[in-house]
């Protein structure tokens, strides 16, 4: 499943690279590749998606971010959801995910009051699958 957008910058330069390695690198993102005009990372691993239900963040993704000029750049993050049913706040979680990026890179806001009704949403909608498969069982 792949996400991607196109940011628009001032200019491409090291102190908005640190800002993006930083970021990344806080939602578990290793970089392997950090040359000037492209950086790739990943995170999580394939183990991982046979066992996590919640944490999104830690399925197997790889990230690129590509300058594409002096004054744009282009992010996309494909995770691979092999054995994972994706419910809507799963798809929700990355689509949050790529919005808070763009946003700290043009803004400085991490959208921590987005992030609290997400996190409370999800987890009422996980308790809410949980309670509806039970009754499937009953």
């Amino acid at each position: 499943m792949e996400f991607s957008r196109t940011i628009k910058i001032e200019e491409w330069n090291d102190q908005l690279i640190s800002k993006i390695i930083q970021f990344w690198e806080n939602r578990e993102i290793t970089f392997h590749v950090k040359h000037p005009d492209l950086l790739q990372g990943k995170r999580g691993s394939l183990w991982r998606n046979l066992i996590t239900f919640y944490n999104m963040a830690k399925l197997p993704s790889e990230l690129t971010i590509l300058k594409s000029s002096r004054a744009e750049f282009v992010c996309t993050l494909n995770v691979n959801t092999t054995g994972q049913t994706i419910a809507g706040t799963n798809l929700e979680y990355w689509l949050l995910e790529m919005d808070t990026f763009v946003s700290w890179i043009t803004n400085d806001d991490l959208k921590n009051e987005e992030w609290r009704t997400y996190r409370k949403g999800a987890a009422k909608a996980i308790w809410s699958e949980m309670l509806s498969s039970a009754d499937d069982y009953c």
